[in-house]
């Protein structure tokens, strides 16, 4: 028994590891308060015995406690934090993404170690999402896994921060839910009229959001980090999104409209951006709109892009290639030649003629109106 200067007592076991010619070791057994003497004495023999096998108990310790402080180190929320601020921030849904992984990651798994988590783990977690009818959901968030056990496990990650394996390295989305089926839901005019009545009702900034979603044809998470620093409202009217924003990596030129002007011109300069808010309620001002509108067939604000662009599609006068380019989409023949202030005629033409289409929707003519075409 050792007994400190401040009167700590403890059991202690000294020895000689076999076959090494350095002075004998000191092992603690432990405090006198926790172990009886039997209990102390039979530790000891563990001891012995390890250094009558050439064995440093010591050494043992050591790689307890460095285990120990590595599995703290790699607790998942904590690894989950570090993957958000290197990595997902330099994504373009990085809000999302961020807010997917602590709502539906860290709150499943917390400070768990991060390299105990297996694939049934993960499996759990989709399947979960899919039975509450989220398929789209777990299709992003099996992503996310995916992506941040890639880069927790990768090589360039320091030795001490690398996690051994990715447990969803061979999961594929068959394996774990059905994969679901493209969107085709097109928008009637009627519902069209309807969904717009209904945002005309909604609290601002919603419904405004909800107009230049139809009038613009852009992704709702680009209108919605819409910005007015991204704006020229005075000079040449238009809005240009910056790449880091994009699904296509690169700046894109949106001409704006005598219509998209009158509407952000109404909108109060209170925050950065044009639609604070929006970006974190999609799902909000979407089910606002339904209680708002008669029932309809189940749709989404990203049907409202799908309408746009066939819309565009049905007027001669506009050309394929415009049309995408008018939606961010960059077509292959373009690809070498386009830059970004190529084409921007067309593209206004584009939107001055779909917003000519969308007034006529939301508010049609009275009487009988007969379209007139060109003669070929």
């Amino acid at each position: 028994m050792r007994i400190g200067a401040n009167g700590y007592r403890s059991y202690v076991v000294r020895g000689r590891i076999h076959g090494r010619l350095e002075a004998p070791i000191r092992v603690t057994i432990g405090p006198c308060n926790l172990y009886s003497l039997s209990e102390a004495r039979e530790k000891a023999r563990e001891v012995l015995r390890q250094l009558h096998d050439g064995k440093d108990p010591r050494e043992e310790k050591r790689a307890v406690a460095a285990s120990y402080e590595r599995q703290k180190k790699l607790a998942f929320n904590l690894v989950a934090e570090s993957y958000i601020r290197e990595h997902v921030g330099e994504l373009r849904t990085a809000r999302r993404a961020a807010g997917d992984i602590r709502r539906l990651l860290v709150a499943e798994w917390g400070n768990r170690p991060a390299d105990s988590i297996t694939a049934d783990d993960v499996a759990d977690i989709i399947r979960g999402l899919v039975a509450q009818g989220h398929v789209a959901m777990a299709e992003r968030i099996l992503a996310s896994i995916k992506s941040l056990f890639r880069w927790a496990s990768s090589p360039a990650r320091p030795r001490d921060e690398r996690l051994e394996r990715n447990p969803a390295a061979d999961l594929r989305p068959r394996d774990v839910y059905a994969k679901p089926e493209p969107r085709d839901r097109k928008l009637s005019a009627d519902e069209l009229r309807a969904i717009w009545t209904a945002a005309g009702q909604l609290e601002e900034p919603g419904g405004s959001y909800v107009h230049m979603l139809m009038r613009s044809g852009q992704r709702r998470g680009e209108v919605a980090g819409m910005a007015w620093s991204e704006l020229d409202l005075d000079g040449e009217g238009v809005w240009i999104i910056p790449a880091r924003r994009m699904k296509a990596g690169r700046d894109h030129e949106v001409p704006l409209t005598s219509q998209m002007l009158e509407l952000l011109r109404a909108m109060p300069q209170t925050s950065p951006l044009v639609f604070p808010g929006a970006v974190s309620n999609y799902a909000g001002i979407k089910n606002r709109l339904t209680v708002l509108m008669p029932p309809a067939e189940q749709w989404g604000l990203h049907d409202l892009r799908r309408a746009m662009r066939t819309g565009l599609g049905a007027i001669p006068s506009i050309p394929h290639d415009v049309a995408e380019l008018v939606v961010g989409h960059l077509p292959p023949a373009l690809t070498r030649t386009y830059s970004l202030q190529g084409y921007s005629d067309e593209k206004r033409q584009a939107l001055e003629l779909w917003g000519s289409r969308v007034a006529r929707i939301v508010e049609p003519p009275t009487g009988e109106v007969v379209e007139l075409r060109r003669a070929k």
